[in-house]
């Protein structure tokens, strides 16, 4: 093979198997979590979650047709540890230590949020 068919094969080959990878930034998920939360079309399972404060193991799993990433804030509206992001059948995990307190939980994939989102109470 010449020298620049080789080059332009390995280039191409480079760039397509980093388009179909998409970055995750979650554990895997928890064996026995404290809070499993269930991404469906363009919605949670539940519209409240509760956990006790320390450490809290989360699981999230997308049971809908879409991907989406489930983003958790304080009431300063301060983002709370890693954004999940999840493909249909996928679930992720994390682990987060909270003190007590109201959290907002959503979706910030586009669209989703007003419809996507949750309060974690923390006591």
């Amino acid at each position: 093979m010449h020298p620049r068919t080789l080059a332009l094969t390995v280039t191409i080959a480079a760039v397509a198997a980093s388009c179909g990878s998409t970055a995750r930034q979650a554990d895997p998920p928890p064996a026995d979590p404290d809070v499993t939360i269930t991404g469906l079309d363009i919605k949670f399972d539940k519209t409240e979650y509760t956990a006790k404060a320390g450490p809290v193991k989360f699981a999230y799993i997308d049971k809908g047709k879409q991907s989406h990433s489930l983003v958790m804030e304080d009431v300063t509206n301060k983002r709370v540890g890693k954004r999940l992001a999840v493909d249909p059948g996928e679930t992720a995990g994390i682990t987060l230590t909270l003190a007590a307190g109201t959290y907002l939980l959503y979706c910030d994939v586009p669209g989703h949020r007003q419809s996507m989102n949750a309060k974690l109470v923390v006591g």
